[in-house]
């Protein structure tokens, strides 16, 4: 199964010329399955394919599948209308010139050639005294645990650095309304934050 799923990691859907979306259904022995979905960023987000899965758990499951899903193209028909609507003055003030980039002292490691690239997560585990901390943080301030966790990643990176300002960029649904809330589609998107210090 590892096999096949880097198989298919390595020549993934095309958007341009064919479907963005690949199922492959494999049989592990007796009743026991498993399902490799493949498919592109521009296709589906990681809630997306989350929301697919337990759909589609669902369905396997027997009982009737829930009231059709908001799919991102009507999402998209709707922001263009909207646009559309929206009549701005084409004056205004020049855009900002873009932050510029510093090297941090960190260690890179470097590519190893004979290994096909493939994306990598890095991450630590939290003491569980601050993790605690950070949550009671978020409650007082009526955040989510995951802004005071990037308002900490970026007074650490000022420390690093020593500048006064620091911007990072974060993933974020993309989800704003309730509506969306089970949409299927591309909606996560990167945002910029910027933690003066």
């Amino acid at each position: 199964l590892a096999e096949l799923a880097c198989l298919h990691r390595a020549s993934p859907p095309d958007p341009a010329g064919g479907p963005v979306l690949r199922l492959v259904l494999c049989l592990l022995g007796g009743r026991r399955h498993a399902l490799l979905i493949t498919t592109t960023a521009l296709a589906a987000d990681n809630l997306t394919l989350r929301l697919l899965a337990a759909d589609m758990l669902r369905v396997y499951a027997g009982p009737p599948g829930r009231e059709e899903l908001l799919q991102y193209s009507q999402v998209a028909e709707w922001q263009h209308e909207l646009a559309q609507e929206d009549e701005r003055p084409t004056g205004g003030s020049p855009p900002e010139p873009p932050a510029r980039r510093i090297e941090l002292p960190l260690r890179r490691r470097l590519p190893d050639p004979a290994r096909p690239a493939a994306s990598e997560t890095y991450g630590c585990a939290l003491p569980a005294a601050t993790a605690v901390a950070a949550g009671e943080r978020a409650r007082r301030a009526d955040l989510p645990v995951t802004a005071v966790l990037l308002a900490c990643f970026g007074v650490l990176l000022g420390m690093i650095t020593g500048r006064p300002e620091i911007t990072v960029g974060a993933s974020v649904s993309g989800r704003p309304y309730p509506e969306m809330e089970d949409g299927l589609g591309s909606f996560e998107r990167s945002e910029e934050h910027t933690s003066e210090l």
